[in-house]
Parts: C-alpha cells; sequence; structure tokens
C-alpha cells in the first residue's frame, strides 16, 4: 500500500513541531546577559539576595567587552555587591577599587 504524497508531507511538518516545541528555546547571548543584568539591578535596588544571581559574573564580562561606560561601571558596583552577598568581603572591596581606577581612567564624576 502507497502512502499519498500529502500525508507524507503532513507527517513530515507534525514531525518538525513536535520537534520543535520539544527543544528549549536558544536565547541570543545579548538578550539573556540583558535578563541577567536587569534581575541582578533589581536585586541591588530592592536589596534582595543576589547569592542566586550566578550568571552575574558572565554578564559583567559581557558588558566589559562592550563601549558602554555606564555599563561598564555598573558592573563593578553590581559585582561587588554579588561578592558581599556571597561572603567574599575581600574580592567585593577589590572590585570596588578596580572600579574605582576605572572611572578615574574614563574621568567618570559619578564615582
Amino acid at each position: 500500500m502507497m502512502i499519498p504524497e500529502t500525508m507524507k508531507k503532513t507527517c513530515w511538518l507534525l514531525t518538525l513541531l513536535l520537534l520543535a516545541a520539544c527543544m528549549p528555546r536558544i536565547t541570543p547571548e545579548h538578550e539573556q546577559m540583558e535578563q541577567v543584568w536587569q534581575t541582578a539591578q533589581e536585586h541591588y535596588r530592592n536589596h534582595i539576595s543576589m547569592i542566586d544571581d550566578t550568571l552575574l559574573p558572565r554578564a559583567v564580562r559581557f558588558y566589559r567587552e562592550r563601549p558602554d561606560s555606564a555599563r561598564l561601571l555598573e558592573g563593578y558596583m553590581l559585582e561587588a555587591a554579588y561578592e558581599r552577598w556571597n561572603g567574599r568581603m575581600g574580592r567585593a572591596t577589590e572590585v570596588l577599587d578596580e572600579g574605582l581606577a576605572c572611572a578615574d581612567a574614563l574621568k567618570d564624576s559619578h564615582w
């Protein structure tokens, strides 16, 4: 018995749809880093624990590699807060010192 061509195409399309529905959505890195950044900012502003913001160091590195001085400097504050929440006070102080040196080099008056 031969299967009609339209039925073959329909089965193939249904298979593709099922596969697409089962695969996790892959978001571009910049979208993922933006979401991590926004979450960390929210936690920082509202004094919410940042212990679970484990992707924040990656997001900070991501934005340090781009020419955005506002995010560059804010990243030092967020990273220092993350380190403080994780009990690494020495590292938090180092990060703030790095941020101050960076702000000084950029002549940023907000720091």
